[in-house]
């Protein structure tokens, strides 16, 4: 019954598309819609990623640089050689 109520093939594979790009649908989710097997969590089966190269959405904005500790500081006599 679950197979005729979904609609068009195409229809589907787009709001799938549009979904898992955005985050609110993971593999498996998409697979159990279409009766299909599992992922495991090692395949990455219920990651929920965001488009920008499919990054994990809890890794999302981890690319902007965090000021460090660690940072070296200007050397002085680098001052002093422009002067």
């Amino acid at each position: 019954m679950d197979g005729l109520l979904r609609g068009d093939y195409q229809s589907r594979m787009n709001g799938y598309a549009i979904a898992r790009q955005n985050g609110w649908l993971s593999t498996n989710d998409i697979r159990e819609l279409e009766d299909l097997n599992l992922l495991s969590d090692e395949e990455g089966g219920n990651l929920y990623l965001i488009n920008g190269n499919m990054t994990k959405l809890k890794d999302a904005g981890g690319f902007m640089k965090q000021p460090s500790e660690t940072e070296p500081e200007e050397d002085p006599s680098e001052e002093e050689e422009d002067a």
